[in-house]
């Protein structure tokens, strides 16, 4: 893993996600692109790499997102960690594979926090949470993709000897 870089791509998402995210938005649906990276970079990475390197994604989420430090950090290393293990046992650069792995692993991420708003019990947006979520995961999961292959050409993460190890 080259650290630079992925620190480089950390900022290039959380700026494009600031910048252009809203303006992407359908409806209630808005692009998470730090869910794409996190699943392009695990997908890319050896599974004990791949854990680290989502963790570091998921750090960047909560801090130019404003979430709470740390929950994206834990559930995106959870995440990298699965999904590094997963690419061995699935063909990783076939688009639909793509999309149906981001579509799963966003809606893993969107009920892990749905969890905390029940568990904030705030009853007015459980409803709208959820609807928001599973739209935004649908989204998220359709550009999924196209941001895989610009991603990988644009900052790969592994040495070239490095890609099925």
């Amino acid at each position: 893993m080259r650290p630079l870089r992925l620190a480089g791509m950390i900022l290039v998402v959380g700026c494009f996600q600031g910048a252009v995210a809203h303006w992407l938005a359908i409806g209630d649906a808005v692009p998470d692109f730090f869910v794409i990276a996190a699943v392009s970079v695990s997908l890319s990475l050896r599974w004990e790499q791949a854990g680290l390197a989502a963790g570091f994604i998921g750090l960047g989420r909560d801090l130019f997102l404003d979430h709470r430090l740390g929950t994206g950090a834990i559930l995106f290393f959870l995440l990298g960690s699965f999904l590094g293990r997963l690419r061995t046992e699935i063909f990783v650069e076939h688009p639909i594979t793509q999309m149906i792995v981001t579509l799963l692993a966003a809606l893993i991420l969107a009920a892990a926090q749905l969890v905390g708003i029940l568990l904030a019990r705030r009853p007015a947006l459980q409803l709208l949470a959820v609807e928001a979520a599973v739209l935004s995961a649908l989204y998220v999961a359709a550009i999924a993709p196209l941001l895989f292959r610009l991603l990988r050409r644009l900052a790969p993460l592994e040495a070239a000897d490095d890609r099925l190890g």
